[in-house]
């Protein structure tokens, strides 16, 4: 998965829109794409889009960092999943400029977009609401493109992975991945919802353990979501901290399945196809 945060620029757009260019940082110049603007004059016509608005409100654009888990992305997927998720932001209405960072032991993503759209000349509202909703794009984009997912011990909003301390080879014991089949057993009651609300079964079932598939985690809140072997119940946001037993399972060609009791770490090599 991904971590996300985003900041207004106030100033120094030029200085800002420089920086995620660097050759050095992008492979010269590569990993760099635009929407809606020529990157090498995005400053010049973002300020016209920006010239055009009754109220722009105080900043010149917002700048949108995602930090992926070191190894776990190449650098054409990771600049494939920024230009998604610029385009999921912006709704095709926001001139942008996305990079990709491939200087420090993560990958990162920059993007920066122009603080009023070209279509009516309105603001973009950034706000809690607003990065929720894109914390949550991102989490999707990364589950559409098969990245596996981390589990903190705790919620750390905005915190890039540099700062993440790494989980020793001693400690490890398995990945997760969308689909895995998976024992979890609660301190609490989980209380499973029906996915199809024309459905004729019960609404709503509970229990304390069984067989799910893992289907996605929040690395912000340390949540995970799981469906029924029958994918008919799900249940969202439950706390990784209220469980008391996860076990992986492998599962063969015929059906059958084998707890895991240690795999090797999954590595993504960072390296261009």
């Amino acid at each position: 998965m991904a971590v996300t945060k985003i900041k207004p620029i106030k100033s120094t757009l030029k200085k800002a829109l420089d920086y995620i260019q660097n050759p050095d940082k992008t492979d010269g110049k590569m990993l760099v794409s635009s929407f809606g603007c020529s990157y090498e004059t995005a400053d010049i016509e973002f300020g016209f889009t920006l010239s055009q608005a009754l109220d722009r409100g105080n900043n010149l654009a917002h700048h949108l960092i995602q930090s992926f888990e070191p190894g776990e992305v190449d650098y054409e997927k990771a600049h494939e999943i920024g230009k998604q998720l610029a385009d999921a932001v912006t709704k095709g209405q926001h001139e942008y400029v996305v990079t990709t960072h491939i200087d420090k032991g993560h990958i990162h993503n920059h993007i920066i977009f122009c603080a009023v759209n070209f279509v009516d000349h309105h603001k973009y509202n950034s706000n809690k609401r607003s990065y929720y909703g894109i914390r949550n794009m991102s989490d999707k984009l990364c589950r559409e493109h098969g990245l596996s997912v981390v589990l903190p011990n705790r919620g750390s909003k905005g915190k890039s992975y540099a700062e993440w301390k790494e989980m020793d080879e001693e400690n490890f014991l398995f990945s997760l991945c969308q689909n895995d089949l998976i024992r979890i057993e609660s301190k609490r009651t989980m209380k499973f919802k029906v996915q199809n609300s024309d459905s004729t079964l019960e609404k709503e079932v509970q229990m304390n353990c069984g067989l799910t598939y893992f289907e996605g985690g929040n690395i912000s809140t340390g949540a995970i979501t799981v469906t029924t072997h029958d994918n008919a119940y799900i249940v969202g946001s439950l706390g990784f901290k209220t469980l008391q037993k996860v076990q992986k399972y492998q599962v063969d060609v015929l059906g059958n399945y084998t707890p895991v009791k240690k795999e090797k770490r999954q590595t993504f090599p960072a390296q261009r196809r």
